[in-house]
C-alpha cells in the first residue's frame, strides 16, 4: 500500500514540477514581450505567416519533380496558408 502511495506521490510532484517550470517560462516571455505586445496570445498571431505558407506551397507546386512529391505537400501548404490567413 505504500509503495503505490509514494508511486503517485512521485508523480504529483513530477506534475507539480512540471507546472512550475511551465509557469515560470510563460511569465519570462510576457517580460520579454514588451509593452508594445499583449503576451503570449501574440506568438501565436505572427504576422503574414499564412501568405509565406501559400508561397512555399506555390513554389513547391512549380518545381519540376518526377515523383511528384513536391505537388502533394504544396497542395496542403497553399490551403493552411489560406486557413491561417483568415
Amino acid at each position: 500500500m505504500s509503495e503505490n502511495m509514494a508511486k503517485t506521490l512521485a508523480m504529483i510532484k513530477a506534475h507539480s514540477a512540471s507546472v512550475k517550470r511551465r509557469a515560470s517560462m510563460y511569465s519570462e516571455i510576457a517580460d520579454t514581450a514588451g509593452s508594445n505586445v499583449s503576451g503570449i496570445s501574440s506568438l501565436n498571431r505572427s504576422p503574414k505567416t499564412g501568405k509565406h505558407m501559400q508561397k512555399v506551397g506555390f513554389i513547391m507546386m512549380w518545381i519540376p519533380e518526377p515523383t511528384g512529391v513536391t505537388c502533394a505537400i504544396g497542395a496542403p501548404m497553399i490551403l493552411a496558408g489560406r486557413y491561417l490567413d483568415k
